[in-house]
């Protein structure tokens, strides 16, 4: 069995253990609406906000670490590029560090 020795051990596990774009999509059809909105408190590299935007819905993303602001928001903007068929074309959405709450947009431009 494997030891962790700190939070941030087991935190960095579930970051690199993330699910597939299937698995979040099913669940936010099962478990959300048309239209409706996703909050997905672990951010990660994008995988959920990704599903959410693909299956039509709006999401708010909450990360902590930097690095996987940038990492999920790298994802998202690829994902908004591609194109299909079948996926409604998603809004773009700007994705901030949670450091950045209560600072204008002015501020988080620059």
């Amino acid at each position: 069995m494997t030891q962790f020795k700190n939070l941030t051990d087991l935190m960095t596990l579930s970051i690199i253990a993330k699910f597939s774009d299937e698995l979040a999509r099913r669940v936010i059809k099962l478990y959300s609406g048309r239209d409706g909105i996703v909050l997905y408190p672990f951010l990660g590299s994008g995988t959920t906000a990704v599903a959410a935007l693909r299956e039509g819905r709006r999401y708010i993303g909450i990360e902590k670490e930097e690095r996987y602001v940038l990492l999920a928001r790298n994802n998202i903007k690829k994902a908004q590029m591609q194109t299909s068929l079948f996926d409604e074309t998603p809004q773009v959405r700007t994705v901030y560090p949670c450091s950045a709450i209560g600072q204008s947009a002015a501020e988080l431009q620059n």
